[in-house]
């Protein structure tokens, strides 16, 4: 039950700070979700007798409409920590006339059931404490599973997971739901921390330092194998990546139907709570705008564009192509420069040019292969812009310019390597990272080459390690012979 006691004063470990109202948790020495409540001068805790405690829940519950969000708080830390729910309904003192009192005995199941059945009801509201504002959350009403995986998370203490280097991303559940909780934990994300031990890293990357292109899983006769997307995009996060392409190149994505495209890009956003980045564009503008909306649609994060290839247009058709595909959605776009696949590059002109007149083109994947040309458009451009190494071989130089992260064929089997390389560089060691890259330069040999182009090395390799990603469809294939030995003995020299 509720009552009133001085400012400061605490109940059954619960402590209120009503200046601020901020409801908090002191249990083990360990602080659980708070939030911030405006408009509430007063509110605080104190045990009473069991029906005085029992209107008094009822009633004070609606005092005003901020103390539905200090319950929705309250809620899901009980949620957070299972030693609360006892603590929930040993609140209330009883009185049994013999004038002592003593703490809930939980023998009146009809009150305590009460108590659950209010907290079932202000736990519909815990998105608007922990969740992502409405605007955001209304584009991903048609896929919950995704908020309600990183919901899980959080709310079944995964402190690692909370606590992992945390990348922003525009119009994702997945980093406004971690902006919230470290905004209530007190923990400043452009600043490094720690909670209960677990440390806060860099954070300059908004999709993620390391970036598989994840190749696209295929059963035995070649159709799309939607399982097998989900445990590999799975397994390629718990092995350190930090984001993931879909749909891209080394994802066979011209080998790939709509239909296909439009199946991965749900089950993979659904799976993860990494940003996923889908590729949705082709050298036909009007396809690539329907597309670029349907990935939006099912849930994902960004999308990469590439340069309109083949039918190589003017830089003024470039420059037309790329504002079509932004303007057709509000997620963040990265272009993709890679001349050699497309025939035609993006000028750094017309790059410019993107970066500062389109609002949502906030990075480039460069597979140029020019790190002087990439610094020069480090410098020219606008505050946030971003470009990530589109070439495994190149990126350590393209960090030492100003390039924040990899969109990597590598880091399927290396992503360890490539967090640690990142770390190293991050923190300044430069002789560290220089060391972990030439550790990886035999994979980034082996990831491609013309008897077997990209992503035919990788996907031997997968299937080396025991996840079924099938044979590339046509015309990628076939895998030609020894090449999965080969595999065996590149990872083995790696991990050696």
């Amino acid at each position: 039950g509720f009552g009133e006691v001085e400012t400061g004063a605490s109940v059954h470990g619960l402590t209120l700070d009503v200046t601020g109202a901020i409801l908090s948790q002191m249990v083990d020495a360990e602080k659980c979700m708070v939030r911030q409540v405006e408009g509430v001068e007063k509110y605080v805790l104190t045990p009473v007798g069991r029906e005085q405690g029992q209107a008094a829940l009822i009633e004070e519950l609606q005092l005003v409409e901020a103390q539905e969000v200090i319950q929705a708080a309250y809620n899901n830390f009980l949620r957070l920590n299972p030693e609360m729910l006892q603590l929930c309904t040993d609140w209330q003192v009883i009185d049994d006339g013999s004038g002592e009192q003593k703490l809930n005995d939980h023998s009146d199941s009809a009150y305590d059931s009460e108590i659950l059945d209010r907290l079932a009801v202000l736990d519909q509201r815990i998105t608007e404490v922990l969740g992502p504002s409405a605007e955001v959350l209304s584009r991903f009403d048609n896929y919950p599973p995704r908020f309600t995986l990183a919901l899980e998370k959080v709310l079944s203490g995964d402190l690692d997971w909370l606590t992992k280097p945390i990348m922003p991303s525009y119009h994702t559940v997945w980093f406004e739901l971690h902006e919230d909780l470290l905004a209530t934990l007190g923990i400043d994300r452009a600043s490094e921390g720690s909670v209960c031990g677990a440390t806060l890293g860099s954070m300059t990357a908004r999709f993620g330092r390391v970036i598989p292109a994840m190749v696209t899983p295929f059963s035995e006769d070649g159709a799309l194998d939607v399982d097998a997307s989900v445990t590999l995009a799975k397994w390629l996060v718990d092995q350190g990546s930090e984001g993931l392409v879909i749909t891209g190149t080394t994802g066979e994505g011209p080998a790939v139907t709509d239909e296909e495209d439009w199946e991965l890009w749900r089950a993979v956003a659904e799976a993860v709570t990494v940003p996923v980045i889908a590729g949705t564009t082709t050298n036909d503008t009007a396809h690539s705008v329907l597309q670029t909306r349907k990935a939006e649609e099912l849930g994902c994060d960004a999308i990469l564009a590439v340069t309109p290839y083949y039918n190589r247009p003017s830089q003024a058709g470039v420059y037309a192509h790329f504002e079509a595909v932004a303007s057709a959605t509000g997620l963040p776009v990265v272009l993709y420069d890679i001349p050699v696949r497309t025939g035609r590059k993006i000028e750094t002109t017309t790059m410019m040019q993107l970066a500062h007149q389109v609002s949502n083109i906030v990075a480039v994947k460069d597979a140029a292969g020019n790190p002087g040309e990439t610094a020069k458009v480090i410098r020219d451009a606008p505050e946030g812009f971003e470009v990530y190494s589109g070439d495994d071989a190149l990126t350590l130089p393209l960090l030492a310019v100003g390039a924040v992260g990899v969109v990597s064929v590598a880091a399927h089997w290396s992503a360890p390597e490539h967090v640690a390389m990142m770390n190293a560089w991050d923190s300044g060691d430069a002789a560290e990272a220089r060391r972990i890259n030439a550790l990886l330069l035999e994979s980034f040999d082996y990831e491609t080459g013309d008897a077997a182009p990209n992503p035919v090395p990788t996907k031997a390799m997968l299937r080396t390690l025991g996840l079924p990603v099938g044979e590339p469809r046509l015309p990628m294939g076939p895998t030609p012979e020894g090449l999965e030995d080969m595999a065996r003995d590149v990872y083995a020299r790696l991990k050696a």
